[in-house]
């Protein structure tokens, strides 16, 4: 495959440039009406869910499109880009004046609904689906790619997925090549990805340059020059975001538009001395970045500002996110002493990260945009702890918007190292707490290099099965509940990392007793650098010797609740068992005069190897209970050892 010719790009930016398709800051929808009037088929006003009104339209768009591209201007004769501006009914298949169709995601403050109901779901990324569908998936050819894309599909439907974050652009500037060329056959493998969703109730999130490099490299421009109004970086990221939302902004698979994938990780950094920035020139790209591919955060927010205002001009109903990854650790620092001009890298506390948040997601932009990895540590906690979503909700509620984590999974060990997955569970409990609208695992059945290798992240049935069965389980729980959050209980020393006397008892864990008679037994607090899940200490219960059926507990403080509600428990459990070995995570419930009502009991077993797993369980609490307490046990073979750590109880609707 070779790079497009340079006339022929040059002549696509000579035609959306002529078109007025670049838009200022005050870009209005008369503005992208104009240009539709050479792009957009006269398809009628037609019902938003009629697919088969949506492939018309396609099919009358390639003419369009091909035309557009071998003729001199994009606007009528003796029209400007305002006047241009045609009837609505004319151009689109929807008459935007009746309001918005139905089973479209809408925000609500923080919140998103669909249908007048709260959306709440954790979902899958899929990034390579539609490169599966056009033949640029794992070095494969589509007559391979495609069919396990099919089965990528019907595997996620199985498992309850209900949509996918996608590529929708190609990733190298050679793989472009048949956007620029052939419109007509790119644009047919996307209406072939959607056909086969809509036939199977999925929906997609379009991230429109998942690689931010593409266009500014097809141009031939630096990086910098995408922020530039006129550039030809910015007219082909202009054309294409058009082509896409003009196409399919009555499609039932859309979920909504991103824009961009981890743009704000390379803001304020120095290019002029980093060698890390996707070079490939076997590939299309320059053999060098340079200084001339520095911007800051603030050039980026007017560049996602500008692109939404773009696309919410053709399509004013789909939402529209950033597609941003977490802040950087120093990212409000870095945006006033950049890498080039001194390089702040202090850390930055939590009203600075807000600051940044707000600063990068300006109107109309409509969802607060994060991905979280297990990293470094963060705004005064463990990289590794789904507390962080708390902080960066509350940024989202400051600027009153839904948040929206696109990307979310375990990372050294990744899912195939370390088929526990916790961070992964962490978190999704955490997003059933805090009722984030949606959260997508990276990554469902990626084949990167080699359609018969599995990515270390890719998420697969058959080897993950009990990480999708939580998945499932989580997600329906979510998706069942009102959108009203989950709090917190305090769970005294959850993170059993104090023992105050010291007696080596574990604070607020100090009632502890064995049945049977086994010798040697314990229920004590274990430190040890290196081998501990989160922190400095757990909590490690050992069985003893002499009697294979004694079983060793200990016991929370009391934890004031309410009763007739449902609580998760939870907790990070490391065991090796087999035979008649057990592990017992039990919620005693009381009444007023603390008179014990009713024991629930999630009892573990056949755990291989020596390895942590988050373990919950759901409990519906009876009417007159006032408070609970925790049991931990292990017993039943000669010794049973377990580590506890990372307690936690937080309360959810029935």
């Amino acid at each position: 495959m070779h790079l497009p010719a340079p006339s022929r790009i040059l002549q696509l930016i000579a035609l959306v440039l002529a078109a007025g398709c670049e838009p200022g800051s005050e870009l209005t929808p008369g503005d992208a009406a104009g240009v539709d009037a050479a792009l957009a088929a006269d398809a009628g006003s037609t019902d938003a869910g009629a697919t088969d009104a949506a492939a018309l339209d396609r099919a009358a768009t390639d003419a369009s499109i091909a035309d557009s591209r071998s003729s001199d201007s994009r606007i009528p004769d003796g029209a400007t880009p305002d006047s241009a501006a045609p009837d609505t009914a004319s151009t689109d298949h929807r008459d935007f004046d009746a309001g918005p169709p139905p089973s479209l995601l809408r925000r609500d403050g923080p919140r998103m609904t669909m249908d007048g109901q709260p959306f709440q779901r954790i979902a899958m990324n899929k990034f390579d689906l539609f490169y599966q569908f056009v033949g640029l998936a794992s070095g494969s050819p589509v007559t391979l790619t495609r069919p396990q894309a099919l089965h990528a599909m019907d595997d996620a439907v199985a498992a309850g997925v209900c949509c996918f974050r996608v590529a929708a652009t190609p990733f190298w500037p050679v793989n472009a090549e048949t956007w620029l060329n052939d419109p007509a056959t790119h644009w047919a493998a996307f209406d072939d990805m959607l056909a086969e969703l809509n036939a199977r109730g999925l929906k997609i999130i379009p991230v429109v340059a998942w690689h931010i490099w593409l266009f500014p490299d097809l141009a031939g421009e630096p990086f910098h020059d995408l922020f530039v109004p006129g550039s030809a970086a910015r007219a082909l990221l202009f054309e294409y975001a058009q082509e896409l939302a003009t196409r399919y902004r009555d499609d039932p698979a859309i979920l909504f538009w991103e824009l961009t994938n981890e743009i704000n990780l390379a803001a304020d950094l120095d290019y002029g001395s980093r060698t890390d920035s996707h070079i490939a020139t076997h590939m299309g790209t320059p053999a060098a970045r340079s200084a001339a591919d520095n911007f800051t955060s603030d050039e980026m927010a007017t560049l996602v500002a500008d692109l939404a205002t773009f696309m919410k001009s053709i399509d004013p109903y789909h939402l529209v996110s950033p597609g941003y990854s977490r802040p950087r650790l120093s990212a409000w620092h870095l945006r006033s002493s950049p890498e080039w001009g001194g390089a702040d890298w202090t850390h930055d506390d939590e009203a600075e990260m807000a600051q940044y948040v707000a600063l990068t997601h300006p109107a109309p932009i409509d969802l607060v945009s994060v991905h979280l990895y297990p990293e470094a540590a963060h705004l005064g906690l463990d990289g590794r702890d789904p507390d962080l979503i708390e902080r960066f909700q509350a940024a989202a509620d400051a600027i009153d918007r839904p948040l929206f984590i696109g990307e979310f999974g375990d990372n050294d060990p990744t899912v195939s190292e370390h088929r526990s997955a916790n961070f992964t569970r962490g978190c999704m409990l955490e997003m059933l707490e805090r009722r984030v609208p949606l959260s997508l695992i990276w990554v469902w059945e990626f084949y990167q290099f080699a359609p018969d290798a599995p990515s270390a992240h890719s998420i697969e049935p058959g080897t993950d099965d009990a990480l999708i069965a939580a998945y499932s389980e989580l997600d329906g729980w979510l998706d069942a509940a009102s959108s009203a959050r989950g709090a917190d209980l305090a769970v005294s020393n959850a993170g059993m990392e104090d023992d105050v006397e010291p007696d080596l008892l574990v604070d607020g864990w100090e009632t502890v007793w064995r049945t049977g008679s086994s010798a040697d037994w314990s229920a004590r607090r274990y430190a040890n650098p290196g081998d501990v899940f989160m922190g400095d200490a757990q909590l490690r219960l050992n069985s003893g010797t002499g009697d294979p059926s004694s079983f060793v507990y200990a016991l929370s403080d009391p934890i004031p609740v309410s009763g007739d509600q449902d609580l998760v428990a939870a907790a990070a459990i490391r065991r090796q068992l087999d035979g008649q070995q057990r592990m017992r995570f039990s919620l005693f419930e009381y009444d007023v005069s603390d008179s014990e009502l009713r024991v629930t009991t999630l009892e573990l077993s056949d755990m291989p190897g020596w390895v942590f797993r988050v373990e919950y369980q759901r409990v519906s609490l009876l009417p007159a209970t006032r408070s609970v307490r925790v049991r931990l046990g292990a017993g039943g073979g000669e010794p049973t050892v377990v580590d506890v750590d990372q307690v936690r109880l937080f309360t959810i609707e029935p």
